[in-house]
């Protein structure tokens, strides 16, 4: 099973899974699972681009330049000033082709405007790059200019120890408005009326569901639960359903409708529950009655299914990749995670068939995550901003550094997130983007988007992946510690870990 070792933020396991991969001199495009010719797709022009059954593009350079032609005749939320010099360092985390590919072209609009700039790009292991700054900060020597930074713990790293720049006076200069971002990520990116970032790329987290297995269940295949209770009563005639279809896996005779900690976790549930394992204030509440609901309800699915061991089993059969997660292998019905999820499954053509061999196409649906009662959906939104290294510089190089900043992420974030469908951290990018538009269940992701948590500033930034480590939340499911006395002892701990200031 994942570690699921960080409840908000980034995640490397849950929420930047780049372990999918094509090659980018392959001269041909994913287009809706079917393989068509540059050559092709670009002759069929803006009819390709704008059907939408024809599904998401991944574009090319001729593309991209006719997006920032149509994006420079729009009011951007910025005042550019393409008359600066210098070069850029980026860091950045995105290992596969596919993100860096993204990236890159990003870089090469910006350039096509900035003449004066030249970019570098590094890319590191999830998260290395984060420790490899801090340590070149402490060093003195050999900072990036830009990282792409952990956006919801900005407030622990720009604010509390100043490993970001405040740019604030920037952001005031050119006029740039922050409400152009979702409102959690202006939570996050905001600390204290100082700025730290610019929104990059977020998500949020939906209920995916296999469309055939609800077909041979005789079911509507797009109507999803809303309620706990409607997952009650899915699962009540789904169970076993798969026993005899398409070669499900099985577990004790039965397949596995609903797993709730594959791909998610109970202190994320808890939020569905109107509870939270930390207050708006930054206090833990790990023990409080709404967490032990949640937990209990957690354990009961767990126990369902004949306890915790088949979670693990679950996980065993599974890859814990977007191409090849717990659903798409057939071990689950339902399965939490983020949109990027689709633009993998597209690309590589995934397939489900009916009992009778219909192909089912899409083959999953979306909703919003289902809630208890009197609960609203709110989700994990992980995501990052793009972020300046506290470094000397000239005022030259800072500007410099800043045009490249702002264009990212008011321009070359579009391009970037409509490659591997993560969602823009620019509310109207995310809400008018026809080709992001064009993915199936696009619109139940713009429905999510309002619900997004935002980080809470504790003294410990890990505080709930230290608490709630792997070792002490499975042995509550595994029932060698009931779920209460495993919730108090994390409570205490929470407590002596919050009572250390200055972390």
């Amino acid at each position: 099973m994942s570690d699921h070792s960080e409840y908000r933020g980034s995640h490397p396991e849950r929420d930047r899974r780049d372990d999918y991969a094509f090659d980018p001199s392959e001269e041909f495009i994913g287009l809706g699972g079917r393989r068509v010719s540059r050559r092709r797709a670009l002759a069929t022009g803006g009819a390709l681009l704008g059907a939408a059954a024809a599904g998401p593009l991944i574009f090319t350079k001729v593309d991209a330049e006719g997006l920032l032609k149509s994006y420079l005749k729009t009011n951007l939320p910025y005042r550019a000033n393409t008359s600066v010099k210098g070069h850029v360092v980026l860091w950045h985390h995105y290992g596969s082709p596919i993100r860096h590919n993204g990236i890159i072209q990003a870089i090469n609009l910006f350039k096509k405007i900035y003449k004066g700039v030249s970019v570098s790009d590094v890319g590191f292991g999830f998260a290395a790059d984060w420790t490899e700054m801090k340590t070149r900060i402490a060093a003195g020597s050999g900072i990036p200019d830009v990282v792409v930074s952990d956006r919801p713990k900005l407030y622990y790293d720009g604010a509390r120890h100043h490993f970001y720049q405040d740019v604030s006076d920037l952001v005031k200069r050119d006029g740039l408005k922050m409400s152009a971002f979702w409102p959690f990520v202006q939570r996050d990116s905001i600390i204290n009326k100082k700025i730290y970032g610019l929104g990059w790329e977020t998500d949020c987290r939906t209920l995916y569901h296999l469309r055939a297995t609800f077909i041979d269940a005789g079911l509507k295949p797009d109507v999803s639960p809303k309620t706990w209770n409607d997952l009650k009563r899915l699962a009540d005639q789904l169970d076993g359903k798969g026993s005899s279809l398409n070669g499900y896996n099985t577990y004790g005779g039965k397949v596995v409708t609903f797993d709730p900690i594959q791909g998610y976790d109970y202190i994320s549930w808890s939020w569905t529950n109107k509870g939270d394992a930390i207050s708006p204030k930054g206090k833990p509440q790990f023990n409080s009655a709404r967490e032990i609901d949640t937990a209990n309800w957690v354990k009961g699915w767990l126990d369902r299914y004949g306890g915790f061991s088949t979670d693990q089993s679950i996980s065993a059969h599974s890859q814990g990749s977007q191409a090849s997660n717990p659903m798409t292998t057939k071990n689950t019905i339902f399965w939490v995670d983020t949109p990027t999820n689709e633009a993998v499954w597209l690309f590589y053509d995934l397939r489900f068939y009916t009992k009778d061999g219909k192909r089912i196409n899409p083959f999953y649906s979306a909703a919003l995550l289902p809630v208890n009662t009197g609960g609203k959906p709110y989700n994990l939104t992980g995501g990052f901003d793009l972020s300046m290294p506290r470094k000397k510089e000239s005022a030259a190089q800072r500007n410099a550094t800043w045009e490249f900043m702002k264009f990212m992420s008011l321009v070359g974030q579009q391009y970037f997130a409509q490659q591997v469908l993560a969602i823009p951290s620019v509310q109207r990018m995310a809400q008018t983007n026809s080709i992001l538009k064009s993915f199936p269940n696009y619109s139940t992701f713009l429905k999510a988007m309002p619900w997004g948590k935002p980080n809470y500033h504790t003294n410990d930034p890990s505080l709930e992946s230290d608490v709630a480590s792997s070792d002490v939340v499975n042995a509550m499911w595994r029932g060698d510690k009931s779920v209460k006395d495993t919730l108090n002892a994390m409570q205490q701990n929470a407590l002596t870990l919050e009572s250390k200031p200055g972390q």
